[in-house]
């Protein structure tokens, strides 16, 4: 019954996306594309007909820092569209980024800079290989990606010492944060703000205006469960302001 009451709603959000239009940009993120067995994996045979449905409608591809520099000029937010990649997956650059470079499209990249291997394991027993560092200085010098911070080690904010926070916090060149795991509180909020980063973004389901919140900007996820259907729905004006409501 849910699923069924799920495909409804995305076409409901389909239908109206005829006739609304808004002044929102949208930021989507992703984990991995490399891992069929983790929920949150996008297959590439997705992720290439995502990117192409977002070409062919016209998205305008940003890094988060471009798009909140029009937050800040107050320039059109109109089919903005941030592709964020979580976590530091290996297959950001095996396969993501040869896929993004075809099309010539930005995004952003969130990485913990202090994890303890190049492995890790899920709840659910998948291995992860992620990024080193040699990787992220090679990826840095690519006009297309921005790096962002995952925080150092990935840990969970709201656990946190001020010592162990400020830790986590510290930044080199980079401009933007996700929280680790999409937990926060207005102390992480203002250490965030204080450690000299612009923006934040978190797990919280929405899209982005003027008004919000530069260090509490929603996202939608995308992942194994997105389909063609769910994929067009959540890019529609009316799923953004039914995400607002729910908030």
């Amino acid at each position: 019954m849910k699923s069924i009451l799920r495909i409804l709603f995305y076409k409901v959000c389909i239908f109206f996306d005829y006739f609304l239009t808004d002044n929102k940009a949208r930021i989507l993120m992703y984990h991995s594309f490399e891992l069929p067995n983790a929920f949150f994996n996008v297959s590439l045979e997705d992720l290439e007909w995502q990117l192409d449905y977002l070409k062919k409608n016209e998205y305008i591809f940003l890094t988060q820092s471009q798009m909140v520099r029009k937050i800040i000029n107050k320039e059109s937010l109109h089919k903005v569209v941030v592709i964020t990649c979580d976590d530091g997956h290996r297959d950001y650059l095996t396969t993501a980024l040869v896929e993004f470079e075809k099309r010539d499209i930005s995004s952003t990249l969130f990485w913990p800079k202090r994890v303890d291997s190049n492995e890790i394991k899920t709840s659910d027993g998948v291995i992860c290989k992620l990024l080193v560092e040699d990787e992220i200085v090679l990826l840095s010098k690519n006009p297309l990606v921005e790096i962002g911070s995952h925080a150092m080690t990935h840990r969970e904010l709201i656990n946190l010492s001020v010592n162990e926070l400020v830790y986590e916090l510290a930044r080199t060149s980079e401009n933007s944060f996700a929280y680790p795991r999409g937990k926060f509180s207005k102390r992480e909020i203002d250490f965030v703000r204080k450690a000299g980063y612009s923006s934040a973004v978190t797990t919280i389901n929405g899209f982005v205006d003027q008004q919000s919140d530069l260090f509490s900007l929603p996202r939608i996820s995308i992942d194994s469960k997105t389909d063609k259907l769910a994929f067009k729905a959540k890019l529609s004006t009316f799923f953004g302001m039914y995400a607002k409501v729910r908030r």
